[in-house]
């Protein structure tokens, strides 16, 4: 089953590969089934970096990865199917390439998921940080009718005191009048104490209400900073870099991630460079050997009928036919 399988998908006539020997046929399964684990990575990275990293709908998620999937397979079956004369330096390094951006891909999708926990309460914590850094910036920027309503605050505070203790010294006798009791100028004072104390009131809500609308509005900006930060794609990526190497174990889980990965992505163009060539890719090659050879017998032939052509001119048609009939070769004979 599997060897029609891969016969189909590298284009080879299973009725001729069913009657190879053993050892090529099995080369065949085997490379088929090698290719298969670099189209599942694709499909997966593909898969859960648009699911989770893009955040898109599982149905597009499956379409992406797919096409990557469709994409390295594509690749893929040309490298296999080529013959090693013709491959070279050229296609050994762009299938080195292609293994080495497929490595950032799959071990991204990978180590998203195993450092998941740790990466969001990393986030959840810069997050939090970038918030109130935010909310700072913004007072900083818009605070300058809230600081003259302070000093305003303030000022009516010590009006209040000064006030306060005006009233306190004019009924003990100690300042003022130097009288005794509440007279009529302990009065007055008490007049102008409540007068302070309606004027601080004020001062203290105007102050109050511009300090909850500046709040309001830098939470809110604020909140719009985190959502943008929280959805880039960008963010994530460093975010999950700056946090795998933020001690030497996870960033030497790290490596090994993307070294399994390397490993997996390249092993069957690996496989095929090193493995002598079986039986069947011997026919096959032999096959192109000889309709090359067939055809450079052809071309040689039509460029000596073109030259007789040139010679003779209208006579070399009738001199062919002469020297191709064997009873006139005997009869000159």
């Amino acid at each position: 089953m599997l060897l029609k399988i891969f016969s189909t998908l590298f284009n080879y006539n299973y009725q001729v590969v069913r009657l190879q020997t053993t050892v090529s046929k099995q080369k065949i399964v085997t490379l088929g089934t090698l290719v298969m684990i670099p189209v599942s990575l694709w499909f997966v990275s593909g898969f859960y970096l648009a699911s989770n990293l893009y955040e898109v709908p599982l149905w597009k998620a499956c379409i992406i990865g797919s096409l990557m999937a469709i994409a390295i397979l594509i690749i893929d079956r040309a490298f296999i199917v080529l013959a090693k004369d013709n491959g070279g330096s050229e296609i050994r390094n762009f299938r080195l390439f292609i293994a080495i951006i497929s490595t950032i891909l799959g071990s991204l999708a990978l180590d998203l998921i195993v450092f998941s926990g740790d990466l969001e309460e990393y986030r959840a914590k810069k997050l939090t940080e970038l918030r109130e850094e935010k909310k700072k910036q913004f007072f900083d920027e818009n605070s300058t009718e809230l600081k003259r309503y302070f000093m305003e605050r303030e000022q009516a505070r010590m009006s209040l005191e000064d006030a306060d203790s005006d009233l306190v010294s004019e009924i003990d006798g100690s300042k003022g009048t130097k009288k005794y009791g509440e007279g009529p100028a302990a009065k007055e004072k008490r007049r102008r104490l409540k007068t302070a104390e309606l004027n601080f009131a004020k001062m203290d809500s105007v102050y109050l209400s511009e300090f909850h609308r500046l709040e309001t509005e830098a939470d809110s900006v604020a909140t719009t900073s985190i959502v943008k930060e929280n959805g880039a794609v960008l963010s994530k990526i460093k975010d999950l870099h700056y946090f795998a190497f933020s001690d030497m174990f996870s960033g030497f889980y790290y490596l090994v991630i993307c070294a399994f990965f390397f490993c997996l992505e390249f092993f069957p163009f690996k496989y095929k460079s090193k493995t002598a060539e079986s039986l069947f890719e011997k026919m096959l090659y032999a096959e192109e050997k000889i309709g090359e050879s067939r055809l450079q017998t052809q071309m040689a032939q039509r460029e000596e009928i073109l030259l007789q052509d040139g010679l003779f001119g209208p006579r070399a048609e009738r001199l062919r036919q002469l020297a191709g009939n064997h009873s006139n070769i005997r009869k000159i004979g």
